[in-house]
């Protein structure tokens, strides 16, 4: 039989859900796993959820087969089938905007990867029904028909934008202003907000592609000025938000190999895929050290 502290270590392993799933499996069996000196090492440093489940695959037993893994579970701690979603309840994220380009491939890539989803949009009928995806009506330029959409996540990742670029309205920033505050009445932490290159200084970038996004800034200020009114929203609340700004986004071929991360030097006329953007705001919505930090994501 498995002691309490390596079930715990199996739950977070098996589930495979990323670094939420892991924090709320540290918070029930907390005592259990600093003794076995894994937790220790998690909240002291800034090691991903991958690795931390290669380590506590190795603490284990080093079978490196989810399948496997989970009837080898199963079968030491005499579990029967089913038991491990009753007692620990999946990792869920909320997606707005979930029928536009990134959106819709964050709410995919997500449920792909063992998340349950729920998307919030204006016309549910848009959005293609899938095992583990809920689907909410709302609009996030009315705050009352945010109120419950978001209760129960573990995460939101706003995707919202304007239809056009040149008339953008008020969209994003009384929308993000609608999201933080059910946010806030759900008591939900981690808030993921997509924002844009063009919004950085440039102070971490080329001084050619400087003047790149003062010109896209010129061109675009109308939307660039609402996704600043956005942002100053989403820095002045309590919760732990994580701001992505992608290069420009493109209907390209999707590669593991753009770079990530707070004042990263990008391009930004270098096309970056509605994928790889929609992988980088998962990782937001999961990773504790980009916790209230601002993300450039591109090539």
């Amino acid at each position: 039989m498995l002691s309490k502290a390596r079930r715990s270590c199996w739950r977070a392993v098996v589930a495979r859900k990323g670094e939420l799933a892991l924090e709320r499996i540290w918070r029930e069996h907390s005592a259990e796993l600093n003794q076995s000196g894994i937790a220790a090492r998690w909240q002291s440093t800034s090691i991903t959820a991958n690795q931390l489940a290669k380590h506590l695959f190795a603490a284990a037993s080093g079978i490196k087969d989810s399948a496997e893994a989970l009837a080898a579970y199963r079968a030491q701690c005499a579990l029967p089938s089913g038991s491990l979603a009753r007692e620990h309840s999946p990792v869920r994220i909320t997606v707005l905007g979930a029928t536009g380009s990134t959106g819709s491939k964050v709410a995919e890539q997500a449920l792909a990867s063992g998340y349950e989803v729920a998307a919030i949009v204006r016309r549910p009928q848009a959005i293609a029904q899938a095992t583990g995806l809920r689907v909410f009506r709302a609009d996030v330029l009315d705050g009352a028909s945010l109120v419950g959409s978001v209760e129960g996540t573990d995460a939101v990742i706003s995707c919202i934008g304007p239809a056009k670029n040149f008339s953008p309205g008020t969209v994003v920033s009384q929308g993000t202003s609608n999201i933080v505050a059910a946010c806030q009445r759900a008591r939900v932490r981690r808030f993921v907000m997509q924002s844009g290159i063009t919004l950085s200084e440039g102070d971490e970038l080329s001084v050619g592609n400087r003047w790149a996004i003062r010109i896209l800034r010129q061109i675009f200020s109308k939307a660039c000025n609402d996704k600043a009114i956005a942002e100053r929203v989403v820095q002045q609340s309590d919760l732990d938000w994580v701001i992505v700004r992608p290069a420009g986004l493109r209907e390209v071929a999707p590669s593991s190999k753009y770079t990530a991360g707070p004042k990263v030097r990008i391009a930004p006329l270098a096309p970056l895929s509605f994928s790889d953007c929609a992988d980088c705001l998962i990782r937001a919505a999961t990773d504790r050290a980009w916790a209230r930090k601002i993300i450039n994501v591109g090539r």
